[in-house]
Protein backbone atom coordinates (compact mmCIF):
# COMPACT_ATOMS: atom_id res chain seq x y z
CA UNK A 1 0.00 0.00 0.00
CA UNK A 2 2.81 2.43 0.81
CA UNK A 3 4.01 2.13 -2.78
CA UNK A 4 0.60 3.23 -4.07
CA UNK A 5 0.61 6.22 -1.74
CA UNK A 6 4.18 7.08 -2.68
CA UNK A 7 3.35 6.90 -6.36
CA UNK A 8 0.52 9.43 -5.95
CA UNK A 9 2.78 11.79 -4.04
CA UNK A 10 5.51 11.41 -6.63
CA UNK A 11 3.26 12.54 -9.47
CA UNK A 12 3.44 16.05 -8.06
CA UNK A 13 7.16 15.99 -7.34
CA UNK A 14 8.50 13.85 -10.15
CA UNK A 15 8.87 16.65 -12.70
CA UNK A 16 11.00 18.70 -10.31
CA UNK A 17 13.13 15.71 -9.32
CA UNK A 18 13.54 14.56 -12.93
CA UNK A 19 15.11 17.88 -13.78
CA UNK A 20 18.04 16.83 -11.65
CA UNK A 21 18.67 13.84 -13.91
CA UNK A 22 18.61 15.73 -17.20
CA UNK A 23 21.69 16.32 -19.30
CA UNK A 24 23.97 19.01 -17.97
CA UNK A 25 24.57 20.15 -21.53
CA UNK A 26 20.81 20.51 -22.04
CA UNK A 27 20.34 22.49 -18.82
CA UNK A 28 23.47 24.57 -19.21
CA UNK A 29 23.90 24.51 -15.41
CA UNK A 30 27.47 24.46 -14.15
CA UNK A 31 28.03 21.40 -11.97
CA UNK A 32 30.73 20.55 -9.45
CA UNK A 33 33.10 17.86 -10.77
CA UNK A 34 32.52 15.83 -7.60
CA UNK A 35 29.59 13.65 -6.59
CA UNK A 36 29.00 10.33 -4.83
CA UNK A 37 27.62 6.91 -5.64
CA UNK A 38 26.48 4.40 -3.02
CA UNK A 39 27.08 0.67 -3.56
CA UNK A 40 24.89 -1.65 -1.47
CA UNK A 41 26.47 -5.13 -1.13
CA UNK A 42 24.34 -8.25 -0.67
CA UNK A 43 21.53 -7.51 1.79
CA UNK A 44 20.18 -11.05 2.03
CA UNK A 45 20.72 -11.57 5.75
CA UNK A 46 19.40 -8.12 6.63
CA UNK A 47 16.06 -8.82 4.95
CA UNK A 48 16.02 -12.31 6.47
CA UNK A 49 17.03 -11.54 10.07
CA UNK A 50 18.05 -7.89 10.58
CA UNK A 51 15.68 -5.59 8.66
CA UNK A 52 16.34 -2.74 11.11
CA UNK A 53 19.97 -2.65 9.90
CA UNK A 54 18.92 -2.30 6.28
CA UNK A 55 16.43 0.40 7.25
CA UNK A 56 19.22 2.33 8.96
CA UNK A 57 21.58 1.91 6.00
CA UNK A 58 19.08 3.39 3.57
CA UNK A 59 17.97 6.09 6.03
CA UNK A 60 21.60 7.23 6.27
CA UNK A 61 21.79 7.55 2.49
CA UNK A 62 18.67 9.72 2.50
CA UNK A 63 20.02 11.85 5.35
CA UNK A 64 23.41 12.29 3.65
CA UNK A 65 22.10 12.71 0.09
CA UNK A 66 22.71 16.45 -0.03
CA UNK A 67 25.84 16.62 2.14
CA UNK A 68 27.62 13.82 0.28
CA UNK A 69 26.14 14.81 -3.12
CA UNK A 70 24.75 11.29 -3.58
CA UNK A 71 23.49 10.98 -7.14
CA UNK A 72 22.74 7.25 -7.47
CA UNK A 73 22.46 4.08 -5.37
CA UNK A 74 23.59 0.76 -6.84
CA UNK A 75 22.35 -2.55 -5.42
CA UNK A 76 24.63 -5.54 -6.03
CA UNK A 77 22.03 -8.32 -5.84
CA UNK A 78 20.96 -11.03 -3.40
CA UNK A 79 18.47 -8.62 -1.95
CA UNK A 80 16.92 -11.60 -0.16
CA UNK A 81 18.23 -14.94 1.08
CA UNK A 82 15.22 -17.24 0.77
CA UNK A 83 13.22 -15.29 -1.83
CA UNK A 84 10.30 -15.15 0.60
CA UNK A 85 7.44 -12.67 0.84
CA UNK A 86 8.50 -11.31 4.28
CA UNK A 87 12.01 -10.64 2.99
CA UNK A 88 10.67 -8.78 -0.04
CA UNK A 89 8.42 -6.75 2.24
CA UNK A 90 11.48 -5.78 4.29
CA UNK A 91 13.39 -4.88 1.14
CA UNK A 92 10.56 -2.74 -0.19
CA UNK A 93 10.08 -0.96 3.13
CA UNK A 94 13.78 -0.08 3.30
CA UNK A 95 14.48 0.82 -0.32
CA UNK A 96 11.30 2.87 -0.78
CA UNK A 97 12.89 5.50 1.47
CA UNK A 98 14.88 6.44 -1.63
CA UNK A 99 11.82 6.90 -3.84
CA UNK A 100 11.89 10.39 -5.30
CA UNK A 101 15.01 11.26 -3.25
CA UNK A 102 17.93 9.40 -4.89
CA UNK A 103 17.63 7.24 -8.05
CA UNK A 104 18.54 3.59 -7.55
CA UNK A 105 19.04 0.33 -9.43
CA UNK A 106 18.74 -3.16 -7.94
CA UNK A 107 20.60 -6.07 -9.51
CA UNK A 108 18.92 -9.47 -9.27
CA UNK A 109 21.02 -12.14 -7.54
CA UNK A 110 20.76 -15.91 -7.49
CA UNK A 111 18.92 -15.78 -4.14
CA UNK A 112 16.33 -13.42 -5.62
CA UNK A 113 14.70 -16.10 -7.76
CA UNK A 114 13.45 -19.65 -7.44
CA UNK A 115 15.28 -22.74 -8.66
CA UNK A 116 13.91 -22.28 -12.16
CA UNK A 117 15.11 -18.68 -12.35
CA UNK A 118 11.67 -17.17 -11.80
CA UNK A 119 11.81 -13.58 -10.49
CA UNK A 120 8.10 -13.07 -9.83
CA UNK A 121 8.57 -12.01 -6.19
CA UNK A 122 11.26 -9.48 -7.10
CA UNK A 123 9.03 -8.01 -9.78
CA UNK A 124 6.08 -7.95 -7.40
CA UNK A 125 8.10 -6.00 -4.84
CA UNK A 126 9.66 -3.68 -7.43
CA UNK A 127 7.26 -3.72 -10.39
CA UNK A 128 8.15 -2.00 -13.63
CA UNK A 129 4.82 -0.18 -13.53
CA UNK A 130 5.98 1.63 -10.39
CA UNK A 131 9.75 1.79 -10.87
CA UNK A 132 9.28 3.42 -14.28
CA UNK A 133 7.66 6.42 -12.56
CA UNK A 134 10.79 7.15 -10.51
CA UNK A 135 13.46 9.65 -11.57
CA UNK A 136 16.19 8.31 -13.81
CA UNK A 137 14.36 5.28 -15.21
CA UNK A 138 15.07 4.67 -18.90
CA UNK A 139 14.14 1.16 -20.06
CA UNK A 140 14.21 -2.59 -19.40
CA UNK A 141 15.31 -5.47 -21.61
CA UNK A 142 11.94 -7.15 -21.05
CA UNK A 143 9.01 -4.71 -20.98
CA UNK A 144 7.30 -6.90 -18.38
CA UNK A 145 10.12 -7.12 -15.79
CA UNK A 146 12.84 -5.16 -14.00
CA UNK A 147 15.39 -7.98 -14.29
CA UNK A 148 17.69 -6.00 -16.62
CA UNK A 149 17.23 -2.26 -16.49
CA UNK A 150 18.75 1.07 -17.54
CA UNK A 151 18.77 4.54 -15.98
CA UNK A 152 20.03 8.04 -16.80
CA UNK A 153 21.37 10.75 -14.51
CA UNK A 154 23.71 13.72 -14.67
CA UNK A 155 26.35 14.56 -12.05
CA UNK A 156 29.86 15.95 -11.91
CA UNK A 157 29.20 17.89 -15.10
CA UNK A 158 28.82 14.59 -16.95
CA UNK A 159 25.84 12.64 -18.30
CA UNK A 160 25.66 8.99 -17.21
CA UNK A 161 23.86 5.75 -18.02
CA UNK A 162 23.51 2.92 -15.48
CA UNK A 163 22.91 -0.67 -16.51
CA UNK A 164 21.70 -3.23 -13.96
CA UNK A 165 22.14 -6.81 -15.20
CA UNK A 166 20.55 -9.91 -13.67
CA UNK A 167 22.23 -13.11 -12.51
CA UNK A 168 20.37 -14.97 -15.28
CA UNK A 169 20.89 -12.46 -18.08
CA UNK A 170 20.07 -13.84 -21.52
CA UNK A 171 21.68 -13.37 -24.91
CA UNK A 172 18.80 -11.04 -25.70
CA UNK A 173 19.39 -8.94 -22.58
CA UNK A 174 23.11 -8.68 -23.38
CA UNK A 175 22.23 -7.48 -26.88
CA UNK A 176 19.82 -4.98 -25.36
CA UNK A 177 22.51 -3.71 -22.97
CA UNK A 178 25.03 -3.34 -25.79
CA UNK A 179 22.45 -1.37 -27.77
CA UNK A 180 21.80 0.87 -24.75
CA UNK A 181 25.52 1.64 -24.56
CA UNK A 182 25.69 2.34 -28.27
CA UNK A 183 22.58 4.52 -28.25
CA UNK A 184 24.03 6.53 -25.34
CA UNK A 185 27.66 6.59 -26.41
CA UNK A 186 27.85 10.24 -25.39
CA UNK A 187 27.32 9.21 -21.76
CA UNK A 188 29.73 7.54 -19.35
CA UNK A 189 28.41 4.17 -18.24
CA UNK A 190 28.22 2.21 -14.98
CA UNK A 191 27.33 -1.48 -14.71
CA UNK A 192 25.98 -3.07 -11.55
CA UNK A 193 25.53 -6.84 -11.49
CA UNK A 194 25.63 -9.67 -8.98
CA UNK A 195 28.63 -11.77 -10.06
CA UNK A 196 31.64 -10.34 -11.87
CA UNK A 197 34.90 -9.77 -9.97
CA UNK A 198 36.19 -12.49 -7.64
CA UNK A 199 37.61 -11.78 -4.15
CA UNK A 200 41.01 -12.62 -5.72
CA UNK A 201 40.70 -9.53 -7.90
CA UNK A 202 40.28 -11.54 -11.09
CA UNK A 203 37.13 -11.80 -13.18
CA UNK A 204 35.06 -14.93 -12.60
CA UNK A 205 33.04 -16.79 -15.26
CA UNK A 206 30.26 -14.19 -15.23
CA UNK A 207 32.81 -11.41 -15.25
CA UNK A 208 34.63 -12.86 -18.23
CA UNK A 209 31.38 -13.16 -20.18
CA UNK A 210 30.35 -9.61 -19.36
CA UNK A 211 33.83 -8.28 -20.14
CA UNK A 212 34.06 -10.06 -23.47
CA UNK A 213 30.52 -9.33 -24.65
CA UNK A 214 29.70 -5.97 -23.08
CA UNK A 215 32.31 -4.08 -21.06
CA UNK A 216 35.50 -4.63 -23.04
CA UNK A 217 34.04 -3.67 -26.44
CA UNK A 218 32.28 -0.57 -25.07
CA UNK A 219 33.66 2.92 -25.43
CA UNK A 220 31.93 4.31 -22.35
CA UNK A 221 31.78 1.81 -19.44
CA UNK A 222 34.10 3.18 -16.74
CA UNK A 223 32.86 1.37 -13.62
CA UNK A 224 31.56 -2.14 -12.79
CA UNK A 225 30.46 -3.19 -9.29
CA UNK A 226 29.34 -6.55 -7.90
CA UNK A 227 28.87 -8.70 -4.81
CA UNK A 228 27.98 -12.43 -4.53
CA UNK A 229 31.27 -14.12 -3.64
CA UNK A 230 32.09 -15.07 -0.03
CA UNK A 231 35.76 -16.15 -0.12
CA UNK A 232 36.69 -12.56 0.71
CA UNK A 233 35.00 -9.23 1.33
CA UNK A 234 36.66 -6.76 -1.05
CA UNK A 235 38.76 -6.48 -4.19
CA UNK A 236 39.23 -4.18 -7.16
CA UNK A 237 40.78 -4.31 -10.60
CA UNK A 238 41.55 -1.73 -13.29
CA UNK A 239 41.68 -2.96 -16.89
CA UNK A 240 42.00 -1.45 -20.35
CA UNK A 241 38.94 -1.78 -22.56
CA UNK A 242 39.45 -2.55 -26.23
CA UNK A 243 39.83 1.12 -27.12
CA UNK A 244 42.38 1.67 -24.34
CA UNK A 245 40.28 3.53 -21.77
CA UNK A 246 40.46 2.27 -18.18
CA UNK A 247 37.61 0.47 -16.43
CA UNK A 248 37.40 0.28 -12.62
CA UNK A 249 35.91 -3.02 -11.39
CA UNK A 250 35.01 -3.20 -7.70
CA UNK A 251 33.78 -6.15 -5.60
CA UNK A 252 32.39 -5.95 -2.08
CA UNK A 253 30.30 -8.39 -0.03
CA UNK A 254 30.12 -8.55 3.77
CA UNK A 255 27.44 -11.19 4.32
CA UNK A 256 29.85 -13.55 6.12
CA UNK A 257 30.42 -11.01 8.90
CA UNK A 258 28.22 -10.80 12.00
CA UNK A 259 24.72 -9.33 11.77
CA UNK A 260 24.58 -10.12 8.07
CA UNK A 261 27.49 -7.84 7.19
CA UNK A 262 27.48 -5.21 9.93
CA UNK A 263 25.46 -2.87 7.73
CA UNK A 264 28.35 -1.78 5.53
CA UNK A 265 27.88 0.47 2.51
CA UNK A 266 30.37 1.62 -0.08
CA UNK A 267 30.60 5.41 -0.55
CA UNK A 268 32.30 6.08 -3.88
CA UNK A 269 33.37 9.69 -4.35
CA UNK A 270 33.66 10.48 -8.06
CA UNK A 271 35.83 13.36 -9.29
CA UNK A 272 35.26 13.75 -13.01
CA UNK A 273 37.91 16.43 -13.36
CA UNK A 274 40.65 14.46 -11.61
CA UNK A 275 39.53 11.16 -13.14
CA UNK A 276 39.38 9.41 -9.77
CA UNK A 277 37.10 7.30 -7.60
CA UNK A 278 37.69 7.47 -3.84
CA UNK A 279 36.11 4.45 -2.16
CA UNK A 280 35.29 4.32 1.54
CA UNK A 281 33.32 1.77 3.56
CA UNK A 282 30.89 2.78 6.28
CA UNK A 283 28.40 1.12 8.61
CA UNK A 284 25.71 3.66 9.53
CA UNK A 285 24.14 1.22 12.02
CA UNK A 286 27.36 0.76 14.01
CA UNK A 287 28.78 4.19 13.04
CA UNK A 288 32.10 2.68 11.92
CA UNK A 289 34.35 3.54 8.96
CA UNK A 290 36.72 0.86 7.66
CA UNK A 291 40.19 2.37 7.19
CA UNK A 292 42.34 -0.49 5.86
CA UNK A 293 43.61 -0.45 2.29
CA UNK A 294 41.03 -2.97 1.04
CA UNK A 295 38.13 -0.80 2.12
CA UNK A 296 39.47 2.74 1.82
CA UNK A 297 41.30 3.42 -1.44
CA UNK A 298 41.50 5.61 -4.54
CA UNK A 299 41.46 4.54 -8.19
CA UNK A 300 43.03 7.13 -10.50
CA UNK A 301 43.71 7.58 -14.19
CA UNK A 302 40.11 7.15 -15.31
CA UNK A 303 38.43 9.07 -18.10
CA UNK A 304 35.27 10.27 -16.40
CA UNK A 305 34.47 13.10 -18.82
Amino acid sequence: MHRLVACVLLLAACSDRSAGTSSSTDSGVEQSPEFSLIAVPDTQYYTLDYPVILDEMVAWVVEQAETEQISFVLGEGDITHENSAPEWEAATAAMSQLDGVVPYALAVGNHDMDGAGDTTLFNTAFPRSYMSTLPGFLDTADPATMDDSAYLFSAGGVDWIVLSMSWTRSAQSLEWAAQMLEDHADRKAILTTHAYLLPSGQRGPDGRELWEQLVGPSSNVVLVINGHYIAGTAAHLVSEAHDGHLVAQIFANYQTEEFGGRGKLRLMRMDTEAGSISVSTHSPYFDVWETDAAHDFVIEGLDLR
